[in-house]
């Protein structure tokens, strides 16, 4: 951005915050961020997608997850929607998923929000571990003083999330990063590129665990 365009963030966004610092840099959008966030810790990275080609940002989005022990909110270019205030929290059964369950909780909290948590299992698959790790969820979130719900959808993943979005009224989608393999590459998996287009103008928040090391 140049000065006029930080210039203007900083009046537009200003107006809705206690404090705003804005830190021009000459480094690559993924390298600034690192550089940034290493200088300042935070818990949550606000990244806008490109307007024509919203896929082509989750590379860099890659990058920003990368860059530290942070969350990443994608948002479309121009949104100008209102505060989301029904999250569909998309979570596998396991430790990962806590983390995407403790700090959308959180999230949720400050903004007044309702959520409903996800998980889509293959057709065959029993739903018993799924219900128990799920009901564990709500009672975390509750606790929080969030109204939440769970569901439990069979089949295929993206699908079957685009459906509960419609189906929910959901204007907020959260996911996590996948555990790495190897190499132990941090990457959004293949999740995201597919699930993307389907999304409107809706933001996703990607969800960093702790066991995804840098």
């Amino acid at each position: 951005l140049d000065e006029d365009s930080l210039r203007a963030a900083r009046e537009r966004l200003g107006s809705g915050l206690a404090a705003i610092d804005v830190r021009p840099s000459a480094e690559p959008p993924g390298e600034a961020v690192a550089t940034e966030v290493e200088r300042e810790p935070c818990d949550l990275v606000v990244l806008a997608l490109p307007d024509e080609a919203p896929a082509d940002g989750l590379a860099l989005a890659e990058k920003v997850v990368a860059g530290g022990q942070h969350h990443v909110l994608l948002v479309p270019a121009g949104f100008a929607g209102p505060v989301p205030t029904r999250f569909l929290v998309c979570v596998a059964v396991g430790e990962p998923g806590k983390e995407d369950v403790a700090f959308t909780g959180r999230l949720a909290r400050h903004l007044a929000a309702e959520a409903t948590i996800l998980t889509v299992l293959p057709e065959a698959e029993e739903a018993d571990r799924a219900e128990r790790f799920l009901e564990g969820s709500r009672r975390a979130m509750a606790r929080l003083g969030v109204r939440v719900e769970t569901r439990i959808r069979q089949g295929a993943v993206v699908d079957e999330i685009v459906a509960q979005i419609v189906e929910g009224g959901h204007d907020l989608v959260v996911v996590g990063v996948p555990l790495p393999g190897r190499p132990r590459e941090i990457s959004l998996g293949p999740l995201l590129p597919r699930l993307l287009p389907d999304l409107g103008h809706r933001p996703v928040l990607i969800i960093r665990s702790p066991e995804v090391a840098s």
